[in-house]
């Protein structure tokens, strides 16, 4: 949850806006001294300044903690997984070499003098020169690719070359593992163009694939070809690397320096660049023309974190969380690999115009890769707001509603205005007074990949489904605790209630979750647990107070960085541990290793003095409820094939260390490739009839005259409910409701 200064800053913090400020003023008139800094800026001054701020800015951090040794022990460590990720480029005696910074990182930062990144940048620029030739003469010696053992894809589990021959041995495994993934690539080209022959006949069939089917028209090549069009791509991607990699900017260097400091305090800490401010600016408004995914560094890859609702991303379907992104491709043009870039560069080729195409190879977790085309354009908000249906059991005939939330959203700029502002609270009480009105006889909300936002919505929602109550407490730094309670003594809504979750609920959504868990208001339903982020961070633009002085330091940037800790009014955290499910359904990335609990650096779990609550009078009957819903999973054809699954993906995702023959690589992507097909699991659902409520009924009074837009509001809602018709979760969610209005019936 973020904290955006200054407009969002009363709203969450108990800092003094004057305090701060004034601490601010102190310390540019400190850095101004009369050695001249104002009168004649250059970088090393600016890196001064730069190091000294960040370094007043972590007093604020919530967990107290100083730029000692423990910390600039741990920030070492991540300061050579940030630089090598891959394990590709650092011989084990460039370590070494390095050793003697270990216990200065948190000194460097706060005297703002980056010996450390001084040296890497020599030792780097030495390796990228040496492996460029080493790499670049592979590509003479024809039958390269033929060379023999293994190759291991995990980063994790390499180590460093203890020297030189070690490492260009390892570079020559590195580019013939390329080389046979580019040429097994264009062999399933080569297998679809078959496939396509065989189709004409069949001109309607033909034409219903031809929507689907990538654009770019496939060349009929023989054997010798493909390997030279193989061989030419594999160079043409190592030539781009080294190019991109001696082309690195000196703020990245620091990026990477300051962030193995600022995320040694926790994961959520950080600095952003001034290009990368502008990135995250974006990703908090949720509106830009390009796919609609947020992105992440993870190790020497990019990984896909999040799919904004009603972007393009949202509307493929293809591209999901945990999705590695290897290549990206202009429309038609041949693709650039994307490993190992920086995170801003691969950025800046994913975006793009609206209505242009991006082809996107992604690694999914199974092990299996696929090319994925997305359109551009610009993400529809009415898609990122609430919506609902109501599902009939067919059985009992009863009505169930379900309300999807994708975040807690609110306008706060326009909240300020006399107009006011959209906010998801409101949006989901009149989503529960539309189903109430259909005469329900349960309720669903689903906040499945709901990665949070405003607290105050959590507050607020809360208060729709219990009278009143204390709803989270939050820590600050300095111990004290503020109880955040819904002091409306009213409700929205008093029946059966289900809570749905995943690994990717977080934040705002687990505040709710916890709440209605802790009043045995609802049955939380999904995932064992979700994902565990219990923090707050502030959002802090790093050029502010700045400009009194001098503007030839600006831009500096922006820092993240975490303020305080939520905790449930049973005193524990959410923070790590998240909230556990009542009812758990198996997944099929059960295996991933998805949440707080997994990554670096994150905060503790911990807990603090319970609040006195009332739970509510209705309690679900939680252990019959658990038991029916695991005998119905057991024998349910569509769960078995969910967790056979499951079991694939887990152990595609062990086979790290693979054979450098590509007739046993080219073996293994098709047994893997095989079995999922097996365990495909696109059944449609049988057991609940669906009624989509949000859409066309609403927007009459806004879109009554324009066609076009009732129609695409006509296919969205027809692709919605096509999706709600193959999520077994919603039906087994629909069966859990039944259940329990059963046995209120008999009680």
């Amino acid at each position: 949850m973020f904290i955006k200064f200054f407009q969002q800053f009363f709203l969450y913090s108990s800092f003094s806006l004057l305090l701060f400020l004034g601490h601010a003023s102190s310390l540019q008139a400190q850095l101004l001294n009369p050695q001249g800094v104002e009168a004649g800026v250059n970088d090393k001054q600016r890196e001064q300044l730069l190091g000294k701020i960040i370094e007043t800015r972590l007093v604020m951090h919530y967990s107290n903690k100083s730029l000692d040794k423990e910390i600039s022990e741990v920030a070492f460590k991540n300061y050579l997984e940030s630089i090598d990720p891959g394990k590709q480029f650092l011989l084990q005696s460039d370590i070494k070499k390095l050793e003697s910074f270990r216990p200065k990182m948190g000194e460097m930062l706060s005297n703002g003098s980056f010996e450390i990144v001084d040296e890497v940048t020599t030792i780097m620029e030495k390796r990228y020169k040496e492996l460029e030739e080493h790499v670049m003469g592979l590509f003479k010696k024809n039958g390269f690719f033929k060379v023999t053992g293994t190759y291991q894809t995990d980063p994790e589990k390499r180590v460093h070359s203890k020297d030189k021959k070690e490492q260009e041995e390892q570079w020559k495994k590195i580019v013939t593992y390329s080389y046979i993934n580019v040429y097994l690539a264009l062999e399933e080209e080569q297998e679809s163009l078959k496939e396509d022959k065989k189709d004409k006949k069949d001109k309607k069939d033909k034409k219903k694939k031809d929507k689907k089917k990538e654009k770019k028209k496939i060349k009929a090549l023989t054997k010798k070809e493909m390997e030279e069009e193989a061989l030419e791509k594999t160079k043409k991607k190592y030539t781009l690397l080294f190019k991109r990699l001696k082309k690195e900017q000196r703020i990245d260097q620091l990026e990477k320096m300051i962030n193995a400091v600022t995320t040694a305090f926790d994961n959520h800490t950080s600095y952003f660049p001034p290009d990368k401010e502008e990135d995250f600016d974006i990703r908090m408004k949720g509106k830009l023309e390009g796919i609609g995914a947020v992105l992440q560094e993870d190790g020497e890859f990019i990984k896909v974190v999040k799919i904004m609702p009603g972007s393009a991303s949202w509307k493929q379907k293809e591209l999901q969380p945990e999705d590695v992104i290897l290549k990206v491709a202009q429309g038609n043009e041949d693709p650039i690999d994307v490993v190992s870039m920086r995170l801003t560069d691969a950025v800046k080729l994913i975006r793009g115009a609206k209505g242009t195409e991006v082809r996107l190879s992604v690694k999914k977790p199974s092990g299996v890769i696929k090319v994925i085309p997305i359109i551009r354009e610009v993400v529809n908000v009415e898609e990122a707001y609430a919506k609902s249906a109501v599902f009939t059991e067919k059985k009992s005939q009863r009505k169930f509603g379900y309300i999807y939330l994708p975040s807690f959203y609110r306008d706060f700029e326009a909240s300020y205005s006399r107009e006011g502002g959209r906010n998801s609270t409101d949006d989901v009480k009149k989503e529960l007074k539309l189903l109430m009105e259909k005469n329900v006889s349960g309720v669903i909300l689903d906040l499945r990949n709901n990665g949070g936002g405003a607290l105050e919505d959590a507050r607020l929602m809360t208060g729709l489904f219990i009278k009143e109550g204390p709803v989270v407490q939050v820590k600050q730094s300095n111990g004290s605790i503020d109880v955040l309670k819904d002091e409306d003594q009213s409700y929205i809504y008093d029946g059966p209630l289900i809570v749905l979750v995943n690994r990717f609920s977080a934040s705002a959504s687990e505040i709710l979750a916890g709440a209605l868990q802790d009043y045995k208001r609802a049955i939380i339903v999904g995932a064992d647990h979700t994902h565990g982020k219990g923090t707050v961070q502030l959002f802090l633009n790093l050029d502010q107070g700045l400009a009194q002085f001098s503007s030839r330091f600006t831009p500096l940037g922006a820092f993240k960085i975490t303020i305080q800790k939520f905790y449930r009014i049973t005193g524990a955290s959410t923070q790590f541990k998240g909230v556990e499910s009542d009812i758990v359904l198996p997944d099929s990335y059960d295996f991933l290793k998805a949440g707080e609990r997994f990554m670096s650096n994150a905060l503790p779990w911990d807990e603090v003095k319970a609040l006195k609550f009332k739970t509510w009078s209705d309690t679900p009957a939680y252990d019959i409820l658990k038991k029916k819903s695991n005998e119905r999973v057991a024998k349910s054809s569509s769960f078995k094939k969910v967790i056979e699954a499951g079991k694939i993906f887990e152990k595609r995702s062990k086979m790290t260390e693979l054979k450098l023959d590509i007739t046993n690589i080219r073996k293994e992507q098709k047994e893997i490739e095989a079995q999922l097909e097996k365990y495909k699991n696109d059944d449609i659902i049988s057991g609940i009839d669906i009624e989509v409520l949000t859409g066309i009924q609403k927007s009459k009074v806004s879109v009554k005259d324009d066609k076009r837009l009732l129609e695409d509001q006509k296919i969205i809602e027809e692709e919605w409910s096509d999706d709600l018709k193959k999520d077994i979760y919603l039906e087994e969610s629909v069966n859990i409701l039944n259940d329990q209005v059963e046995l209120m019936k008999k009680s």
